[in-house]
């Protein structure tokens, strides 16, 4: 704990980092374990409510998604009629400070499962959590796209660190 600061941040530490301050290997493992036993538990209360933002078990899985990680990654959410979570996913990942996804795959993903709204979430390991001036032009774009076939971007946010950024709440969709 003296290492990370806090049990999320133990959590949510790459094996390597673990593999830096502890000299057992087991454990690094029950603690890989353990983190995906809360992801499960979060992903599950997630499931039953809908995609608000202001919802503390919400905020607290979007974070998760991205504890650690050290590549930009863009995870898809799709949402159901009611906005109720009903398939999430990894996207893409990318570089320390650039990733691209698929949008075919996602387009797929979506009318595959009859979805009515997509959330898109990237990181920022740079730790800012204000969407590049790409980012928000690729949203537009995907925005305008999705329009194009009856579905709705819910929202594209941004995780850096504990913060999350709602391209949304911002007016930038």
């Amino acid at each position: 704990m003296a290492a990370f600061g806090s049990i999320g941040s133990v959590l949510g530490a790459p094996p390597s980092a673990l593999a830096r301050v502890l000299d057992d290997p087991d454990l690094i493992d029950r603690l890989g374990v353990a983190r995906a036993a809360v992801m499960e538990g979060l992903s599950e209360q997630v499931q039953r409510i809908r995609f608000d933002l202001t919802d503390f078990s919400l905020q607290q899985w979007v974070v998760g998604l991205f504890k650690g990680l050290r590549r930009e990654r863009i995870h898809l959410a799709l949402l159901d009629a009611d906005r109720r979570l009903i398939f999430d996913e990894p996207l893409a990942e990318g570089s320390l400070d650039r990733v691209a996804g698929n949008l075919r795959k996602l387009v797929g993903r979506a009318i595959g499962l009859d979805a009515g709204a997509v959330v898109l979430m990237h990181n920022h390991p740079s730790g800012d959590v204000r969407p590049s001036s790409e980012d928000i032009a690729a949203t537009r774009r995907i925005s305008f796209l999705l329009a194009n076939i009856d579905l709705a971007l819910e929202d594209h946010l941004v995780v850096a660190d504990n913060a999350i950024f709602s391209m949304r709440q911002a007016n930038m969709l």
